[in-house]
This record gives C-alpha cells, structure tokens and sequence, in this order.
C-alpha cells in the first residue's frame, strides 16, 4: 500500500481514521506497492479480512498513461497479473477496477467484462487532485472536495506516504471525513 513498503506506509494511521469515524472504503492497489514486504502483504490482507474494507484492482503500478496504450493482449496480461496478486492477499475476488489516472479505453472495457473474474470500472465524482495539491494547501483539497460531495457521492482520496507530498493526503481524510461527519 506504498511505493515505498514498510518505511513509508501510512496503512495503521489510514486505517486509525476509518475507524474513528465507522467509515468503510474500497483500496484501489496497484500489486506491486502491496506485495513489497511481509508487512505490507499482511496489512493489505487485514483491510479485508480485519477490517471490512475492499480491495480493487488499479493494476500493477501507477505508470502515468501506459496502460491506455498497451495492445489487449498485454493489457490483459498485466490486468490478470494484477488480480492474481490482489485476490490471494484479499482471499477473495476482486470485483473493482479502476483505471490509472481514470484514463478507461475499450480495450480494457473488453479485457475486464470478458476476463474470469469480471470487474466494474469506478470512478469518483469528488476529487480535487489530492496527491498534487495536498502538501501545498490541504484545506483547499478538503474544502473543494466537501463541496462537490452529495449522498452517494465516491471520493478519491490518494493512499499518503511518509516522507512524500502524498503524507498531506492523512490530514485531507480526516478531515473531509469529519466535515462530512458535520453535515450529517
């Protein structure tokens, strides 16, 4: 759950706030930031297992535009890789998918529908480019994100990382969770 393994995962913070609040998410992993370390693989195990959260597929790296132009049969490759890796450490089927950077070509629409285990690609509705605004100003993030959010709504909040920009992406979770807490 970090680019980074063990050293840089925020996991038990992430996991510290969804359980103040009794908020339930759904991970978007990307297999290789989750199988680093025996560390990383049992945390990315217990936010199933343990906590009731989900896991879905966001493929093996986050790698800005590539997957949009592998061929199907490469695509289909490194989407089933992915899978393998995320459905042994959840010990359950992956049943979400989502597109790096939210880029979703036919191809992958034609290799997800058709693959063993079929997926629903998923996008949220409130977003505010965490991962790049948070370290600069996090109450910016939050604000906007509070304002696009109605019931219903799917945040995307990016997975922060210790020693990175993404550290400032904890204190945006908080506290949209408790303006949305607020609100009622």
């Amino acid at each position: 759950l970090s680019r980074g393994g063990s050293n840089t995962s925020m996991v038990d913070e992430v996991m510290s706030i969804l359980e103040c609040y009794n908020a339930r998410a759904t991970f978007f992993v990307c297999s290789d930031y989750c199988s680093v370390d025996d560390r990383i693989k049992k945390a990315t195990r217990d936010l199933v297992l343990v906590h009731g959260h989900e896991i879905g597929n966001h493929m093996v790296e986050d790698r800005s535009g590539y997957y949009s132009r592998l061929s199907e049969v490469d695509f289909r490759e490194q989407y089933e890789s992915a899978n393998l890796i995320l459905t042994e450490l959840a010990r359950e089927n992956v049943c979400w998918f989502r597109a790096p950077q939210g880029v979703f070509t036919p191809t992958m629409r034609r290799v997800i529908s058709s693959s063993d285990i079929p997926a629903s690609h998923v996008l949220g509705d409130v977003f505010c480019d965490d991962w790049a605004l948070a370290c600069k100003d996090s109450r910016f993030v939050c604000d906007t994100m509070v304002r696009q959010a109605t019931e219903g709504s799917i945040a995307i909040v990016h997975m922060p990382e210790r020693g990175s920009d993404r550290e400032a992406c904890l204190k945006v979770l908080e506290s949209f969770l408790q303006a949305m807490t607020d609100r009622g």
